[in-house]
């Protein structure tokens, strides 16, 4: 197969076990933003 993906491994969401943990990070100091395109950010 000269198509085949170079990696591996891939995981899914239920692959990864996040626990809940607290936090130094502020809710001011995260950001959430993305952009789609070089002029749309959302």
């Amino acid at each position: 197969m000269k198509n085949r993906p170079p990696f591996k491994q891939a995981l899914t969401f239920d692959d990864v076990l996040l626990v809940p943990q607290g936090s130094t990070v502020l809710p001011r100091d995260v950001d959430l933003g993305s952009r789609l395109t070089k002029k749309i950010a959302l």
